[in-house]
């Protein structure tokens, strides 16, 4: 694998939550020996994605939201962004192993 993803069902009230995550996540890669990690959360008014560089490591875990909140299509776009987003992402970290 070229990253782990995992989508929770909650709501963040700012991106400074969630700190229980990105430490599980990066238990995840970790163990996995992979670089990326992806968190997946509803998106929410306020909030945003973003992106983390750990500390002393080359593990980047990425905050990805998804809009949950429209029509049927409007979330299937969404999810089709997401999965053009989690491609491209794997196919870079891909050519960067090679």
């Amino acid at each position: 694998p070229v990253l782990i993803a995992d989508a929770k069902y909650k709501l963040l009230e700012d991106e400074r939550k969630g700190h229980s995550d990105l430490y599980q996540m990066l238990a995840y890669c970790t163990a996995e020996g992979i670089d990326h990690g992806v968190l997946i959360y509803p998106k929410w008014e306020q909030g945003g994605e973003s992106t983390v560089q750990v500390w002393n490591s080359p593990i980047v875990i990425s905050r990805l939201a998804v809009d949950l909140g429209g029509s049927i299509a409007d979330v299937r776009d969404d999810v089709f962004r997401l999965a053009n987003w989690l491609r491209t992402s794997t196919l870079q970290s891909a050519t960067a192993v090679v």
